[in-house]
């Protein structure tokens, strides 16, 4: 896939980490996109986490999200 790291939540890829940035998932005109969170969430972990969580619970409406078997 990607030479970094993948963030789950509940079974859901929600963001991914390579190349020194931090990036939530999105979909995006039926692709896969990341974006890179913003710097100053970074250092605050109340922030980062209320972001994730909130892609997180985005994505879990979005069938496409869910892993393929």
């Amino acid at each position: 896939m990607f030479s970094g790291f993948g963030f789950y939540d509940d079974g859901l890829l929600v963001a991914a980490a390579w190349d020194g940035a931090f990036q939530l998932r999105y979909r995006e005109d039926g692709h896969w996109k990341y974006r890179p969170v913003d710097p100053a969430a970074l250092v605050d972990p109340v922030a980062l986490v209320g972001l994730v969580r909130e892609r997180g619970a985005q994505l879990a409406r979005d069938p496409a999200a869910r892993r393929r078997r």
